[in-house]
């Protein structure tokens, strides 16, 4: 079987790359870290996950409308996605910036290109950001990510059955849309639950310090929280149930055909020192209403989480995720975080995936609070 090539989207479709983690060092006035971000190249160009950054430097981010929204410093930075235009404001001035290149959406999440992010770090706190030699390539082993030829990153092959074309795969996506928007706008539910294991075959996602790639632990998880989910007769599907590859195109067309009424994505980032963490990632639509029911199914989760994990640390952000900007369908991405061991070599898993963890059964009761919650207010 041919590669199939990972496809990936701005506000338009192209072609995803490859990811891998960067060492950067972040020097700020009072301080100096080197720190490990996912990032793809493209076009030789190299894209960094905005989100980490801006947590590195304990800013706060969310989405709004076209705005990037960033808090950083008691700065405040609206970063448009249109027109690439930064305006940041303090008590006693606004600079305006314009970035070289457009911010990108790909993989559920924001993305800012090298150099637009060193401009914005020296521009909000003052700093430099700048990265190290070494690549640490997160999904071919030993080769460095510039030295592996990939021919489908250059020039889309065609398939047996069918060519990938931008055009046709967003009127497709479009076409199927219009049978699913006024269901969702109008009569919102939780009966089926699209559950999104991330990444897969040839895409392993990021390595951790035990050798484990992202795409085996989203994998475990999301086959466990389908499992704990189905003993209460929640209906679920699974966006892959093995060790396989699923483009966004196959991802999306699911939930459409499957006619899903809500998803959980599920990711991975590399470990803390401290604790145990969790990531939220809330999608944002632009129907009001569809965004207050999931931001309340996210603070249900949070809430039935903490009763019993005082201890673990829970963030949210309200996101264009991929997912629900091409079908229409509410939902939220799940990043594990897990922590290092004492000997710092690996790391643990033990709210996640320890076979006594409770944790499937928190969500799935979140899950069922927030339908029955719901349900009773129409």
């Amino acid at each position: 079987m041919k590669k199939k090539i990972l496809l990936g989207m701005l506000f338009f479709l192209s072609v995803i790359q490859l990811t891998y983690a960067v060492n950067v060092v972040i020097s700020l006035p009072d301080s100096v870290q080197t720190v490990n971000i996912d990032s793809f190249n493209e076009g030789g160009k190299i894209y960094i996950h905005l989100p980490s950054l801006i947590m590195k430097i304990n800013g706060a981010i969310s989405i709004q409308d076209n705005l990037v929204k960033l808090s950083v410093n008691n700065k405040n930075v609206n970063i448009d996605f249109q027109s690439n235009l930064a305006s940041i404001n303090d008590i006693s001035e606004t600079k305006l910036i314009q970035f070289q290149n457009q911010i990108k959406i790909w993989q559920d999440t924001i993305w800012i290109e090298m150099n637009d992010a060193k401009t914005l770090i020296q521009s909000i706190s003052g700093g430099k950001l700048e990265t190290k030699d070494s690549l640490q390539e997160k999904t071919i082993e030993g080769q460095p990510i510039d030295t592996i030829e990939i021919k489908e990153t250059n020039e889309p092959e065609k398939e047996d059955k069918e060519e990938i074309n931008e055009k046709n795969l967003l009127e497709e996506i479009s076409t199927k849309q219009e049978n699913v928007i006024q269901k969702k706008e109008n009569n919102f539910s939780l009966d089926k639950i699209f559950i999104d294991a991330g990444h897969g075959g040839e895409d392993k996602g990021i390595t951790l310090p035990s050798g484990k790639y992202e795409k085996e632990i989203t994998l475990l998880f999301a086959n466990n929280l389908e499992s704990q989910m189905k003993k209460d007769n929640i209906n679920t599907v699974l966006s892959r149930k093995s060790e396989q590859f699923i483009g966004m195109k196959e991802r999306c067309n699911s939930m459409l055909n499957e006619k899903v009424d809500y998803f959980i994505s599920i990711h991975t980032e590399s470990p803390r020192r401290e604790r145990e963490g969790l990531i939220i990632f809330v999608s944002k639509l632009s129907d009001n209403d569809l965004n207050t029911k999931n931001n309340y199914i996210a603070d249900e989760i949070i809430k039935t989480i903490k009763e019993k994990y005082k201890d673990i640390e829970i963030e949210k952000y309200s996101f264009p995720l991929y997912l629900s900007d091409y079908t229409n369908i509410p939902g939220i991405l799940l990043e594990l975080i897990p922590r290092y061991k004492d000997d710092l070599k690996e790391e643990t898993w033990d709210i996640f995936l320890d076979k006594k963890s409770d944790i499937y059964t928190l969500i799935k009761d979140a899950i069922k609070n927030a339908k029955n919650s719901i349900e009773e207010k129409k």
